[in-house]
């Protein structure tokens, strides 16, 4: 998924960025922004855990700026990494690669909110949801021809 992202203030619970799945459970792939900072909260599903992912979030983006986000999972790789603005920015690997799988699903995709959960205030564009993982250099790619 790359997309680009605009908050115009921090929120007082969670919010979703885009979340794929018709319950809370499932959340392949899901990104969320933390309460009050915005932090992000990339998660995902897997075969041992339904709340598998990014768990430390980070600072928090600034407001009313662009950024150009980039969520990448792939479960022959047995990774999820997040880019911001083409560098990237932090990963989660499945550690038991022998056992554990990502699970995908066929699910609704919400994009700027969830089922159950409110969205955000902010703006987003260029959502594009690809059947594949980007490599970084596709990453890269995405940005500098889009944005730069």
């Amino acid at each position: 998924v790359t997309l680009r992202l605009k908050i115009h203030n921090h929120g007082s619970s969670w919010a979703a960025i885009f979340h794929k799945g018709a319950k809370d459970v499932i959340r392949t792939p899901s990104l969320w922004l933390t309460k009050d900072k915005s932090g992000f909260f990339a998660r995902f599903s897997g075969n041992w855990s339904t709340d598998a992912g990014i768990h430390e979030p980070d600072n928090g983006l600034l407001l009313n700026k662009w950024y150009h986000i980039a969520y990448t999972l792939s479960d022959p790789e047995k990774r999820l990494d997040i880019y911001i603005d083409g560098e990237w920015f932090e990963f989660c690997s499945i550690l038991k690669v022998k056992e554990q799988n990502v699970v995908f699903n066929d699910g609704p995709l919400y994009v700027g909110r969830s089922f159950s959960y409110k969205g955000f205030n902010g703006e987003i564009s260029n959502f594009r949801y690809f059947n594949w993982r980007l490599s970084a250099e596709e990453v890269m790619e995405d940005f500098f021809v889009r944005y730069c």
